[in-house]
């Protein structure tokens, strides 16, 4: 039988995409009751869309820096001043979802374009920005039971089990109790934040078997003012040890969590540092991951 010809597909014709895509973009500016202000176009399948509420000031909206870091990522722009929002927000396309990326500097906007969408340009300016080290030093905030931040805790922790020694995970909690409040000090959730700091001084080993066990409990809804016990017995923790720390330290243990929280101004969970600089990417594991490998002077295995 003989072959018929392969038919080109009108949709793979240049002009039609073109006219596909500024249907798109009008489509969009109609849903944000938008103006398209402007745009810049560079050799590149990667477009930034940037919405930003009418008349921002510069100082806000920072549209001039923008413009310089794309030029530097070699994406394009294509920015809308839109009526019906108060907040600006930047979104790319990848596998036809929206992911919003961070613009609030240039070191968040190209870690975003980097760990989200794998390019190059973004990567290397990213590497540029950051203190590289043989070990790196994760620093997490957690309140206790935010299903969030229990999946922050289960991502560095997994990390710390890949990595092995190339990362220092360091836990660290959000008290959202009044601590001069004496009753505050005896809540249910402030004694098992004291348990776990007491636990990290006296047997920082047992705490990630306790803690996954305690975090399974909330996730699941089991989780009451008993279930430390099973969990610190399931976790061969020294009960006796976390005692003793809990009667003689566990009101500075807390201030001491509560004053670092106030010097870093943390107003939300959760919050993850790397080496010291506030983490800005998704946190998914795979973000994690690949924005903490980028930190070391050599990639161990594992990255």
């Amino acid at each position: 039988m003989e072959n018929l010809p392969e038919k080109t597909s009108f949709l793979k014709k240049p002009f039609v995409i073109a006219i596909i895509s500024i249907i798109v973009l009008l489509a969009i500016g109609m849903y944000f009751q938008s103006t398209y202000t402007g745009f810049s176009i560079f050799p590149t399948k990667t477009k930034v869309i940037y919405i930003k509420p009418a008349n921002c000031p510069e100082e806000i909206c920072n549209t001039d820096s923008l413009r310089t870091w794309v030029r530097d990522v070699d994406v394009g722009l294509e920015i809308y001043s839109s009526n019906s929002i108060l907040v600006s927000s930047a979104i790319v396309f990848k596998e036809n979802n929206a992911i919003v990326i961070n613009t609030a500097n240039k070191r968040a906007f190209s870690n975003d374009l980097c760990v989200l969408l794998n390019l190059n340009n973004a990567c290397k300016i990213f590497e540029s920005s950051i203190q590289r080290t043989d070990v790196v030093t994760l620093n997490f905030f957690t309140s206790l039971f935010s299903a969030n931040d229990i999946k922050l805790k289960q991502i560095a922790i997994n990390m710390r089990q890949i990595l092995n020694e190339s990362v220092s995970v360091i836990p660290r909690f959000i008290i959202v109790s009044n601590l001069d409040d004496e009753a505050a000090v005896n809540i249910a959730e402030v004694q098992e934040v004291a348990r776990q700091l007491c636990m990290l001084q006296t047997q920082p080993n047992n705490w990630v078997q306790y803690v996954t066990c305690v975090d399974n409990a909330l996730l699941s809804n089991q989780w009451n003012q008993e279930t430390w016990q099973a969990c610190a017995q399931a976790a061969n923790v020294d009960v006796n040890a976390v005692n003793s720390c809990m009667q003689e330290r566990d009101e500075q243990l807390l201030r001491n969590e509560q004053n670092t929280v106030r010097q870093l101004r943390l107003t939300s969970t959760p919050v993850l540092f790397i080496n010291n600089d506030a983490y800005t990417s998704q946190f998914t594991f795979d973000a994690v991951k690949k924005t903490v490998c980028l930190y070391f002077n050599k990639k161990p295995e594992g990255c």
